[in-house]
């Protein structure tokens, strides 16, 4: 397989008849339209993170009811158990 052309493979007239592309300066962005795509981008994230908060609690509450649940019907069972040694 034959290496790529590089500038030293060129003839020097395939050089000279290449079209020179210019090299387009950096665009800074202005300071108002960099703060509202900041402020565009930190909304949706805003609000996920408080639907991820609420969904916690929402979690958490029902974890809780849960395990109070289950205590008490351990508890039920426990009681069960005794009455049914005492008898």
């Amino acid at each position: 397989m034959w290496p790529a052309p590089s500038f030293r493979t060129l003839p020097a007239v395939q050089l000279l008849r290449s079209p020179i592309q210019p090299v387009p300066e950096p665009r800074q962005p202005r300071a108002w339209s960099s703060t509202a795509h900041r402020l565009a981008l930190a909304a949706p994230a805003a609000l996920a993170l408080a639907s991820l908060q609420q969904h916690r609690v929402a979690v958490a509450a029902q974890t809780e009811t849960t395990v109070v649940a289950l205590q008490g019907k351990a508890l039920a069972l426990e009681l069960q158990c005794l009455v049914y040694i005492h008898r």
